[in-house]
């Protein structure tokens, strides 16, 4: 990151995130530099990103409550419309903070694996994984999963548990949400 800020001096910048070290890691193997790396990097968060977790969070939400096809044809809709998302003026692209930009793209689906996670006890610690990453990412990204999964433990899991209120709510003790 103290390349792309210090572009006169050199001086060392230390920003903890997984963003700026994947970019970094990508611009050493492919030898592109710091500021096209960045740029790719940034790209790629807000166009895949964004259409990812809208299409997930559409997907959420109305697979219990409609039919297969339907889901799929509003996640698909949801989608294609946030991938305008970035024709609007947003101020992570304004302030450069894109790693906050990425977690917030990547906080829906790590929402969704924690919360299979109680149906899919397998998955435990691969959401565990996921949840630990979004906060390498940037801290925002963690705490709106956080408050993703605690939305969705008040307007669903508690009035249809998986596997009893008692033991989901024991479950999801082991992501660290309240």
């Amino acid at each position: 990151m103290g390349e792309l800020r210090n572009v006169e001096t050199h001086e060392a910048l230390y920003y903890p995130s997984t963003f700026h070290a994947l970019g970094s890691l990508f611009s050493q193997v492919t030898g592109a530099a710091p500021t096209t790396a960045y740029t790719l990097s940034s790209l790629a968060a807000s166009i895949w990103l964004f259409p990812v977790s809208a299409a997930t969070l559409t997907w959420q939400v109305l697979r219990t409550r409609t039919d297969e096809w339907r889901t799929a044809g509003a996640a698909a809709t949801a989608a294609a419309l946030s991938a305008s998302f970035t024709a609007i003026p947003y101020i992570e692209f304004d302030t450069a903070s894109m790693p906050n930009l990425a977690a917030y793209g990547i906080a829906v689906p790590t929402m969704a694996l924690v919360v299979s996670a109680l149906r899919h006890r397998d998955r435990i610690p691969l959401a565990v994984l996921a949840l630990v990453g979004v906060f390498s990412v940037h801290i925002t990204g963690g705490v709106v999963v956080v408050l993703f999964v605690v939305a969705w433990w008040l307007f669903d899991a508690l009035w249809r548990p998986v596997r009893g209120r008692l033991a989901d709510f024991v479950n999801l003790r082991y992501f660290g949400c309240p």
